[in-house]
């Protein structure tokens, strides 16, 4: 679930381009793995795994008690957005909220209102972009007194990357779209039933009409680098992102996944129709 407290988005002013309905991709974030600190965590769970983007390394709390998460920006960068992928929250109906402290963590004032959370999608808090020496911390509370403890496999917080263009026909929600990978014979030809060896979401799409500097050159090239490993900060994660198709009028189809394929944009139109230049992308995503 996104939930969005942008002003500047909501009136379609967030960039020169993006509009409401515009495709969000959170995949910048400035976390390195000493600034999430969370304490009394669960043995062999600890708070550095929330930074791994891998999603069966997880941070768990030992208690069911209200949880601090720390987010520390010590290099002073613009942030807009706090993501968590991969967790149990919606299990048990937690109840989460970011917090944010211009004084060094004196004192705390709210970013957003507490949400219920259901359902295991990723959760990202949008916000306007924040001064830049600010700290963050995400609040959980529990609301079910039968819960477990609180587990999150992964925290992303940076800047949001909205694409060009809204996607339209063809494009499948890679939320509606769940692919398994089933073995049901064996190698004699003999039915052995039925055996899913993996389960996943997938999707793909064109982006096409892109400008080519302000969009292509500034935006797009590094979420490529990004894809394929780059660091967007030193000692950050890379790889993986959270992308909500729909912010506004879908704002329950998130996925949390990683790029398949993502080629090099090419010219699409000449320089009398604006150079537009297209590209294209393939998502796997967790199930």
């Amino acid at each position: 679930m996104i939930y969005i407290t942008n002003p500047a988005w909501i009136a379609e002013a967030y960039t020169s381009y993006a509009k409401i309905n515009n495709p969000l991709v959170f995949y910048r974030s400035i976390l390195r793995p000493q600034d999430i600190v969370a304490p009394w965590p669960a043995p062999n769970r600890p708070p550095i795994n929330m930074w791994n983007p891998d999603s069966a390394s997880v941070w768990s709390g030992q208690t069911t008690d209200t949880q601090y998460i720390t987010l520390n920006n010590p290099s002073s960068l613009f942030v807009d957005y706090i993501a968590i992928a991969a967790h149990n929250l919606g299990d048990f109906f937690y109840s989460v909220s970011v917090e944010r402290s211009i004084d060094a963590g004196t004192t705390w004032g709210p970013l957003s209102v507490p949400y219920s959370i259901t359902g295991r999608e990723p959760i990202v808090f949008f916000f306007a972009a924040q001064i830049l020496n600010t700290i963050f911390r995400i609040r959980i509370d529990r609301t079910n007194p039968s819960a477990d403890p609180p587990i999150i496999a992964h925290i992303k917080m940076g800047r949001a990357f909205p694409l060009y263009r809204r996607i339209f026909s063809g494009f499948e929600p890679s939320l509606m779209k769940k692919s398994k990978t089933i073995q049901n014979g064996s190698d004699s030809g003999q039915y052995l039933g039925q055996v899913v060896i993996r389960s996943y979401r997938e999707t793909s799409d064109l982006i096409q009409k892109n400008q080519p500097n302000t969009f292509v050159r500034n935006e797009r090239i590094p979420f490529r680098r990004h894809c394929q490993g780059e660091p967007v900060v030193a000692n950050t994660a890379a790889s993986t992102f959270i992308i909500a198709w729909r912010p506004q009028k879908h704002p329950s189809e998130l996925v949390y996944g990683w790029a398949t394929d993502i080629n090099y944009p090419k010219n699409e139109t000449g320089n009398s129709q604006g150079g537009f230049m297209e590209w294209s992308i393939s998502v796997g995503a967790i199930a």
